[in-house]
């Protein structure tokens, strides 16, 4: 039938999410380098803004990686960019130093430490452990 290919245009904005996802990751580790153990308001806001943003590129990189499978028809590159990963353990890591601002700002209170804690890796499990390859080693390794 000579039809030109789509599969590159298709690839490229297949690959859209991904690439805005990782760029807004960027910026907010760009952002990091300014704070230094901040208020408890703000840390809280920072830990929902950073939970968002992480879920969020999680949800996408699973997503893509279930459009990305074989089909009929459907010959496109399947792999996330390893930099994308590294990326978002980075951003996982100033997670776990904004987790530590929250635990030193509840010292006073133990239990509540404890729900932090819990309410944190079944976050964390429930996402990061899920979406990227050896995010389950790093999580565990910051909780011991």
């Amino acid at each position: 039938m000579h039809l030109p290919s789509l599969t590159d245009p298709l690839q490229q904005l297949a690959s859209f999410p991904i690439s805005l996802v990782q760029q807004a990751l960027v910026l907010r580790l760009e952002s990091k380098e300014r704070t230094t153990e901040p208020p408890k308001q703000m840390v809280d806001a920072m830990m929902e803004d950073y939970r968002t943003l992480l879920s969020l590129a999680c949800r996408v990189k699973l997503q893509y990686q279930d459009m990305m499978a074989a089909a009929p028809g459907w010959d496109l590159d399947v792999s996330v960019d390893r930099a994308y990963d590294e990326v978002l353990m980075a951003s996982v890591r100033f997670y776990f130093k904004l987790i530590t601002w929250k635990l030193k700002l509840e010292k006073e209170n133990s239990l509540r430490e404890c729900e932090v804690m819990e309410r944190e890796w079944a976050f964390l499990k429930g996402t990061v452990c899920q979406a990227v390859d050896k995010a389950n080693w790093e999580c565990a390794e910051h909780f011991w």
